[in-house]
């Protein structure tokens, strides 16, 4: 049975399902494999799934993921799989490093990872209960090297962003395994087939229109395809992308660079393509974390562009979520009753242009909020102090990350009353006792 066969559909589960088994037990497992394989419901995802640690991935130098197996012996590995390694090179960008957190940040990260949204304790309950626990990722509290390879012959899926590499898929295009089995490749055999030649790269997500998605998880990655030593490069793009997130990416290219146009029904087979590893971690506390070097070059670059000017730091901010589809503050009008009193000013992003976004959170002082979209433009702020609030059933740990990269402020308060849309209501007094607190700092 070759790796290939693991791409199967769904209705074939239980019909190759030992021998999937079969062939993954030849397999020398991390932590992680050896988990997932346990799991009831994970024969589920087994014919959607390649794991990056098969026989033929051992020599990557992604272990940094805690999907290959550790403390292997490079030089070994190398001199056995030479053929392949030729096809393949490897660029540090930054080293992975240790990042600290304090008792009460630990407390709010094993709230997220035990208590968060139905992501994780309904959709993915069993994976994801056994998976990231606290007792076993707090070893894990590092930032991730960041690299990016160039590949020969991969194949890029349109619709998702995908790379398949010898029959395999690299875990790494996306961005973790659990995001993968959300969103694998079905009906491949539907996709129109090209083979294309050049220098190509992309930093595109299968939730590409997201807006936290597109700045947090995208963007940042065009860091390291800067340092790329090419006179040629074609960047792919979907081509449904927002008009607004193209006329982002073109701030950051320089002559070298042009924008070509996948469709979701593609998939190329690219002559030579490099892949900008995410800068965020992908199953641990340090989940979000973004190196600041990172989020500097991005603000930097927008700002430069853009024509901005640093203000000064004197507005209060209330981000509304009344026109979003979930995640709404049911109380929201009493609660911006008593912010009124402090001078704080509502805000829709999703009518605002991006310059006048950037423009106004630069300036701003304090910003109040629930968890959503609108809170990912904290990156252009100047000593910040953020109130975060959640559903219960809705808790992440996104802009508490950020907060920490760019060494905000940042408190949270969890409300109460949850609906099926993760729409709650928030303790008026608890609230506003944070913001005394907070204004007095």
């Amino acid at each position: 049975m070759t790796p290939k066969s693991l791409f199967y559909s769904h209705w074939n589960h239980f019909k190759f399902f030992k021998l999937i088994k079969q062939e993954i037990s030849k397999f020398q497992f991390s932590m992680v494999g050896r988990v997932l394989l346990k799991i009831p419901r994970f024969p589920f995802y087994l014919s959607h799934i390649i794991f990056f640690n098969s026989v033929l991935y051992k020599f990557m130098p992604f272990s940094n993921t805690r999907i290959l197996s550790e403390g292997r012996n490079i030089s070994n590995i190398k001199k056995k799989f030479s053929n392949i390694l030729d096809e393949i090179k490897y660029l540090s960008i930054t080293p992975k490093f240790f990042i600290k957190f304090s008792k009460e940040e630990m407390i709010f990260l094993k709230s997220v990872n035990e208590d968060s949204s139905r992501f994780y304790t309904e959709r993915n309950s069993i994976l994801l209960k056994r998976y990231i626990n606290p007792k076993i990722s707090r070893k894990f509290n590092f930032q991730r090297e960041i690299f990016f390879c160039m590949f020969k012959n991969i194949k890029f899926y349109g619709d998702t962003g995908f790379l398949v590499f010898n029959s395999k898929l690299v875990l790494e295009s996306s961005y973790n395994i659990f995001r993968y089995c959300l969103r694998s490749m079905h009906f491949q055999g539907l996709h129109v087939k090209r083979k294309i030649k050049g220098v190509y790269t992309s930093i595109m997500y299968w939730d590409y229109n997201n807006y936290y998605h597109f700045l947090i998880d995208n963007l940042p990655r065009l860091y390291a395809i800067s340092k790329i030593k090419e006179s040629e490069i074609s960047l792919i793009v979907p081509k449904n992308y927002r008009k607004f997130y193209l006329d982002i990416i073109k701030l950051f290219l320089d002559k070298r660079f042009k924008i070509v146009y996948i469709s979701l029904n593609e998939v190329w087979e690219i002559e030579r393509f490099y892949f900008p590893s995410f800068c965020s971690n992908v199953n641990n506390h340090c989940r979000y974390y973004i190196p600041k070097l990172y989020l500097d070059f991005m603000k930097n670059k927008i700002f430069e562009s853009l024509n901005i000017k640093k203000r000064s730091q004197n507005k209060r901010i209330y981000i509304s979520r009344k026109k979003a589809k979930v995640r709404r503050l049911l109380n929201e009008d009493q609660l911006f009753r008593i912010l009124k009193k402090y001078n704080f000013k509502k805000v829709y992003c999703e009518d605002l242009p991006f310059k006048k976004q950037v423009e106004l959170f630069n300036s701003a002082e304090i910003i109040i909020a629930p968890h959503g979209a609108g809170l990912t433009n904290i990156i252009f702020s100047e000593n910040l102090k953020v109130i975060e609030m959640f559903s219960p059933t809705y808790v992440a740990h996104n802009y508490f990350m950020l907060c920490k990269t760019l060494n905000f402020h940042y408190s949270y308060i969890i409300g109460y009353d949850p609906n099926d849309n993760f729409d709650f209501r928030i303790d008026l007094h608890k609230i506003e006792n944070a913001l005394i607190d907070l204004i007095e700092i």
